[in-house]
């Protein structure tokens, strides 16, 4: 298996340089718009938290994360990423 810690290292950097650019937001920052139609700043960020929470899941309980796809698959109208 490769060493994955330039890897993790490269994710740490890139965490750390977000949270620079939306630390200081006030709540008009947060409402910004974002190139992806009808998304805000708040919602990027919204999305890419719940991203990083299922592939933690997925990483760590692979039975929860099975469910839940599941879930979604039964649902997948109602489904949002």
């Amino acid at each position: 298996m490769a060493d994955p810690e330039p890897v993790l290292d490269d994710l740490a950097d890139e965490t750390s340089a977000l949270d620079g650019l939306v630390a200081g937001l006030d709540e008009q920052g947060w409402r910004t718009p974002t190139p992806a139609p009808g998304w805000t700043v708040a919602h990027q960020i919204a999305h890419l938290a719940w991203t990083d929470e299922r592939a933690l899941l997925a990483a760590t309980d692979p039975a929860g994360f099975a469910r839940e796809v599941e879930q979604a698959l039964a649902a997948v109208d109602r489904h949002v990423d």
